[in-house]
């Protein structure tokens, strides 16, 4: 397992996930590449606040701590190619895609 799967699987396995998750995955990724990824990301923060209610300050910290994590996730990918962090930013994309169509703050984001 490489350092930063390591360190997105520390984050722990939050009931946020993976709505917070991908609210910091697209944050992350739409700092790296230079696109707006707000309201998707804000989408998703939005079902994981519904979902958790009383754990929106948790939340937010959450997706604060793991936007880093996420831009280096994204470099690591389309920059260095490293094949470890390729996969796990795929399969969290994949599955970012799969969870919006169950939501309905996520689902026009599909």
């Amino acid at each position: 397992m490489t350092p930063l799967a390591a360190l997105l699987i520390a984050a722990g396995e939050l009931v946020t996930y993976p709505a917070a998750q991908c609210s910091a995955l697209f944050l992350g990724y739409g700092a790296y590449i230079g696109t707006d990824e707000t309201d998707r990301a804000h989408a998703f923060r939005q079902t994981a606040h519904r979902l958790n209610p009383g754990r929106e300050g948790e939340i937010d910290a959450f997706i604060r701590d793991q936007i880093r994590p996420m831009i280096l996730l994204a470099e690591q990918y389309i920059y260095v190619g490293d094949r470890a962090n390729a996969r796990l930013f795929l399969e969290l994309m994949e599955a970012c895609g799969d969870y919006s169509a169950t939501q309905p703050e996520t689902r026009p984001f599909r």
